[in-house]
């Protein structure tokens, strides 16, 4: 039996190595003293291993679900246990190739058009008035890797909503909305008025000169909101200011804020909620943000999920902030920068020449440091040196301690902080 548990050890490490996790070997029967326990993750195993044993399950699963469940009595039935795995992996398709593909996840966040916006200075006095102040600088969105999402996309579980690591459990919580987008994280949810303000109309009222080629299927075509406002005349009128701000905002919501898989059209639900410039404030897009942000990365777990569509700029900028692994040279000077994404900013020229002199952007070389991160590479609180600077530092922090549900539309995800409290200091 001895020699049995061995190679289960083998086998475990195996699975590991492969991309499967090994929940658990026990004992039938399910006897206190014929209880084996298997602890460790990429470091080894620990196991206790009371003698005799009169059989032994081996469960095998991936991301929650068994894949399979086999008896083991002897060092021959151990054997058979990667036979299964490879019979079962030819006879899906290609189950560990299709995990490879599938980790490398195309990246849907449309901001290539962001600097063609020129906002004069009533516009950015407006955003700015809204909580949406960090639209007003001239390019804050970095080259996305989708790498580095993709290996963070492979720690995320959705029934908790945090990141899996090996030193606990990490998660995107209000207080990283706020200090890193500076959006409002409180206020009233981000759900539908009454079904007929958002129909065809409604978008007519606001954009009287859409041609119809331009909105299908309840959605206006972003490109067509960047070449008809992006300049807001010298000789505007009041009426001007508001509508060409308002196709602005609407176009950072189906470009960074909630994009979309078709890429080139925003939805005419947010026209009702921006259609009052004094009260767009008012809402939490924070929360909103963070919920669709949640619900992107529990789609993405899925297996047959090719993209990811968010806010993923929070969620590359969250990284950056927390972990070490995969960051780029920040610039001097920008230790107390907020909203904190402005910290980060640099050209898709730069980003390359990033990847020239640290070539290890590469879902491969994530998985490794995520599966090795040391105490020193994990940042829980990176805010704290904000704390006194940002005025509504107490807000975010509050935010992100509450238990609370994440509303945008019909999507609602909870926030579970206390899964992870060193993000606060509590631990």
């Amino acid at each position: 039996m001895t020699n049995a548990l061995t190679q289960l050890k083998q086998e475990y490490l195996l699975a590991l190595l492969t991309g499967v996790v090994v929940v658990g070997i026990t004992a039938v029967p399910p006897l206190r003293d014929r209880e084996i326990r298997v602890l460790g993750f990429v470091y080894g195993i620990e196991m206790e291993v009371p003698e005799p044993h009169s059989s032994l399950k081996l469960n095998v699963c991936f991301l929650g679900e068994k894949i399979f469940s086999r008896d083991v009595e002897e060092a021959d039935d151990v054997e058979g246990v990667g036979q299964h795995l490879e019979e079962r992996d030819l006879a899906e398709g290609g189950w560990r190739d299709a995990f490879l593909e599938r980790a490398i996840l195309t990246t849907v966040e449309v901001c290539n058009e962001f600097t063609t916006w020129k906002l004069n200075k009533s516009q950015k006095r407006i955003l700015r008035g809204i909580g949406f102040g960090i639209f007003t600088h001239g390019q804050i969105f970095q080259h996305l890797d989708r790498h580095l999402i993709g290996a963070l996309v492979e720690r995320w579980r959705s029934e908790t909503n945090t990141f899996h690591f090996p030193l606990g459990e990490m998660t995107i919580t209000l207080e990283d909305v706020g200090f890193i987008l500076g959006l409002p994280v409180t206020g009233r949810p981000v759900i539908a008025p009454p079904p007929e303000a958002t129909n065809k109309r409604t978008a007519r009222d606001f954009f009287t000169s859409i041609p119809q080629e331009q909105f299908s299927r309840g959605g206006i075509n972003l490109k067509w909101l960047v070449d008809t406002y992006k300049v807001l005349p010298e000789n505007y009128t009041g009426e001007m200011l508001v509508l060409y701000t308002q196709a602005f905002l609407l176009w950072v919501m189906g470009a960074i804020l909630f994009p979309t898989t078709s890429k080139n059209t925003v939805s005419v639900k947010y026209l009702p909620l921006l259609g009052n410039l004094r009260e767009v404030g008012d809402y939490a897009w924070g929360a909103a943000v963070l919920s669709y942000l949640y619900r992107a990365l529990h789609k993405a777990t899925r297996p047959d999920s090719k993209a990811i569509c968010a806010c993923l700029s929070l969620l590359q900028v969250w990284s950056y902030e927390h972990l070490a692994t995969g960051a780029p040279t920040r610039r001097d000077g920008t230790d107390k920068v907020w909203p904190r994404l402005c910290a980060w900013e640099y050209s898709r020229k730069e980003s390359h020449y990033q990847r020239r002199v640290d070539p290890h952007h590469n879902i491969t070389f994530y998985r490794g440091e995520f599966d090795c991160l040391s105490p020193v590479q994990m940042r829980w609180a990176p805010y704290s040196r904000l704390a006194r600077r940002v005025g509504e530092s107490f807000v975010f922090t509050l935010s992100g301690l509450q238990r609370t549900p994440l509303i945008h539309f019909e999507v609602a995800e909870w926030q579970l902080p206390d899964r992870a409290m060193r993000h606060f200091d509590c631990l």
